[in-house]
This record gives structure tokens, C-alpha cells and sequence, in this order.
């Protein structure tokens, strides 16, 4: 494999063939999801469906892993220098392994919008685990994804995914404020506020960004389940809470909606099983 340290990783016609298998020959699975901001790895064991290994990290370098003779790496990526780092890190550390980069063409679901080729993968991964851990159902499907931005999606009853929104994140949101202001501090608060208004400046950019990613989230879920449930019918499908920045948006939500933090990581695992069946 030859690669540039800033351009992008390009495949020989020897790794082209090697991502392209899709049998994993009994082999450990590992799952991947390459965010804009982390990298989160989970390991796979046949017989559970509990990880046996999850984890994110800043770096490849920092993965923690014990796995004995070859394995499987299913990766979706929205970040290129990320995806480098990572294929540069198995190129170096774990020859033997085998991996594949998933397109949306792994995922089975039906895409009805505009330029499908521009859609990130970790939405459709993240959408094809809620529509199968939904049980295919036939009812419609949302999921959030709340990280460095925030995606909110929606799958139809027949499973084709009907596209969704995006806007920043709560990180992103505090980082806008002090690069787009004089005075403004540049902080982040991890935690949902417990009033609904601030006393001093930092306290009330936290109100803020935390209060507007309530009411966004609430707001639109809102408008999907009035405009899919039908005239006059209440709404019958599941709504998905996920993504490392939602955590502190659990407790808030958590009668609400269903919160599955590693949903794209369920997501490529079912299309690496449909993969291996097929």
C-alpha cells in the first residue's frame, strides 16, 4: 500500500481484492466507525451480540487490542486524514489482517434523495441498525446521531431511507461562539444545565447551546412523526438516540426515545452478517 502522509490512502489491485472479500472465514470481526472526531472500534464475537471489546479513541495508536491470529475490519469513514491514520496503523501493526471500506451500496436500504453518492455512510450505517434492530416492522424509523454535527434521519416503513437534517453539534456550537466573537470564552460544557438560564456569561452560553439541541431535536422528531404517521394516526415507529455527544441528552430523553449509543457500529455489523450470508 502507498500512501501519502497528507493525501489520501490509494489501493493496489493486491488490497483491492482483499477489501473486496466477503466471507470472514470464522475470523474475529471488528467494527469501525472513523468520526470527525474519534475513531470507535468495537470487537464482535459470533456468539453475542454484546462487543466484546468497545472503545473510542483520538488515534489508532491508542487502540487497545488482544486478538490472537487475523482478523476482519468492516470501516465506514466521513474522515479521510482519520482513515489514513487508521489503514497506515493496520499497514504497520497488523499486516495480516483483512479490511474493507463500506459504501452505501453494503447497506439495503433504499435511498429516495439527491445525490446518493454524497451521503455520508455513518448515517446509513446508523440508519440500517435502527431499522434492524426495529425489527423491520414496517412502521417509519428516526434516528439522531448527535456528535460534531448532528444528524437527524428517517427510514419508511418499506426501509428506504427519505434523508434527514444537519446542523452543528453541541461541541461544535460552543467552538462557533468564542471563534465568531471577541468576548465570548471558548469552553464546553458536558453537562445539560439544570437552569434554564444563566446567571454569568459562561452559564448562559451553556443554557444556550444545551437548550437549543433539546428544542432542535424535539422539533423536528416532531414534524417527521406528524408529516409519517398519517393524518389523525398516532405514531407507531421507534425513534433512535445515539452518537458519543448525545450522552449527556440520555436522561433528558430517555422515556422518549430508544438510546443505543454504538448504533453505526450495529449498522455495519449487520451489513458485514448480511455480507458473509449473501
Amino acid at each position: 500500500m502507498s500512501s501519502s502522509r497528507a493525501g489520501p490512502v490509494r489501493l493496489d489491485k493486491r488490497e483491492s481484492e482483499k477489501g473486496s472479500e466477503s466471507g470472514m472465514d470464522g475470523r474475529t470481526l471488528i467494527c469501525v466507525d472513523v468520526g470527525n472526531s474519534r475513531t470507535k472500534v468495537a470487537v464482535s464475537c459470533e456468539e453475542s451480540k454484546v462487543w466484546q471489546n468497545l472503545q473510542a479513541v483520538a488515534s489508532p495508536e491508542l487502540l487497545e487490542l488482544s486478538l490472537a491470529g487475523p482478523v476482519d475490519w468492516k470501516i465506514v469513514s466521513v474522515n479521510q486524514p482519520r482513515l489514513n491514520a487508521l489503514l497506515r496503523w493496520l499497514e504497520k501493526c497488523r499486516p495480516a489482517d483483512r479490511w474493507s471500506i463500506l459504501s452505501t451500496d453494503d447497506f439495503p436500504l433504499r435511498l429516495n434523495i439527491e445525490n446518493p453518492e454524497r451521503l455520508g455512510v455513518d448515517r446509513l450505517a446508523a440508519a440500517y441498525g435502527a431499522w434492524m434492530l426495529a425489527g423491520q416492522s414496517g412502521e417509519p424509523v428516526i434516528i439522531i446521531n448527535v456528535g460534531t454535527a448532528v444528524t437527524i434521519d428517517l427510514v419508511d416503513g418499506q426501509g428506504t431511507f427519505q434523508g434527514g437534517v444537519i446542523y452543528p453539534g453541541p461541541h461544535t456550537c460552543f467552538q462557533s461562539l468564542a471563534r465568531a466573537t471577541d468576548q465570548l470564552p471558548d469552553l464546553f460544557v458536558s453537562q445539560v444545565p439544570a437552569a434554564g438560564w444563566g446567571k454569568n456569561t459562561a452559564d448562559a452560553i451553556s443554557c444556550g447551546v444545551w437548550q437549543m439541541q433539546i428544542g432542535a431535536i424535539r422539533e423536528i422528531v416532531s414534524r417527521y412523526q406528524r408529516d409519517w404517521s398519517g393524518k389523525g394516526l398516532p405514531w407507531r415507529g421507534d425513534v433512535f438516540l445515539t452518537g458519543g455527544g448525545a450522552v449527556p441528552l440520555e436522561s433528558i430523553f430517555q422515556g422518549e426515545y430508544r438510546v443505543v449509543s454504538d448504533l453505526v457500529l450495529q449498522g455495519v455489523r449487520a451489513a458485514a452478517s448480511r455480507r458473509k450470508e449473501n
